[in-house]
């Protein structure tokens, strides 16, 4: 009795091993494709060159924050998705980008108790760049503080 005990604790400790080897991943595999969707005035390339992902190397979740914070910080995006995808056996990785649309102009109506210039002078927007929520946000708080520190109460301010 003793030995098939024996026997059946040292079979339990060599199986043990293989089981928890066959539980690890494998390395990880390199990227095969790289797809770029959503863009309509940045070509593919400049996207893949701002995000520095390269086809034929393992990307990594560190690799993928970097390239979203990159592209962040070109200010040209509402939204950034990174998915992978299989194509066979393939691996294609693709950004989802949403681009903010381009400030073309913008004007002042309704200043009648503070001048326009006042008012321009204290909006912070340029045109002919992407346009930044909360840039047009700090906008439309700077015209209402302008008209407050002049003793007028603006019940809403809109910026169009």
């Amino acid at each position: 009795m003793p030995f098939r005990l024996l026997s059946l604790l040292l079979l339990g400790a060599l199986a043990a091993p293989v089981m928890l080897h066959a539980q690890q991943p494998g390395p990880a595999p390199a990227v095969d494709s790289l797809a770029v969707t959503g863009n309509q005035r940045l070509t593919r390339a400049q996207i893949l060159g701002t995000a520095n992902l390269k086809t034929g190397a393992v990307i990594s979740y560190r690799d993928i924050q970097r390239s979203i914070a990159a592209l962040w910080a070109t200010g040209q995006f509402d939204d950034i998705r990174v998915d992978q995808d299989m194509d066979g056996d393939r691996l294609v990785l693709i950004l989802r980008v949403k681009e903010r649309p381009i400030l073309v102009t913008w004007k002042v109506r309704g200043a009648a108790k503070i001048s326009e210039r006042r008012v321009k002078d204290r909006v912070k927007l340029t045109a002919g760049k992407p346009v930044d929520r909360a840039g047009v946000a700090r906008a439309v708080a700077g015209i209402d503080s302008l008209y407050r520190e002049n003793g007028y109460y603006a019940a809403t301010t809109t910026v169009e």
